[in-house]
């Protein structure tokens, strides 16, 4: 993708990108297009992104926080939880797993480039799918010549 071209859609999510998530002018420019796409197919309901509890709170490391810091971070798990995000694929009716990180904080996940690694997780996973469904198809017709 590039600067110049004129999708308005496009340009808009790439300056969501740029000031959102903090990206260089090039990660945005190939990140908008997917995010575009990832979010069609949310309304589609044929991705999905969900939180789970994380039951790891006592495996945190506060060994470089001083004393006030570690209350504050044991409040924050205290009030947020800790979580882990999900990111799954609809195929063929069933959902796969496409992706998954724990350890969040209440919603530290949202606005983080894990969020648009989460996504393109998704839609790598459903390219794949496609290709193996391709090669399939690919196979019959050639055994059906043969």
């Amino acid at each position: 993708m590039h600067p110049t071209n004129k999708n308005p859609e496009l340009i808009g999510q790439y300056r969501i990108l740029r000031q959102k998530y903090e990206m260089t002018a090039d990660r945005a420019w190939e990140c908008a297009p997917k995010v575009l796409q990832f979010n069609q197919l949310l309304q589609d309901e044929k991705v999905r992104i969900r939180c789970e509890p994380d039951d790891c709170a006592d495996c945190w490391e506060l060994g470089d926080m001083s004393p006030s810091q570690q209350k504050e971070y044991l409040r924050q798990i205290e009030v947020n939880g800790i979580w882990g995000f999900i990111a799954e694929v609809l195929w063929k009716g069933e959902w796969h797993h496409a992706w998954d990180c724990w350890g969040f904080i209440g919603k530290d996940f949202v606005n983080s480039y894990y969020e648009i690694d989460a996504m393109i997780e998704c839609l790598n996973l459903l390219d794949q799918f496609h290709q193996e469904e391709a090669d399939e198809i690919s196979q019959t017709a050639t055994y059906a010549t043969a």
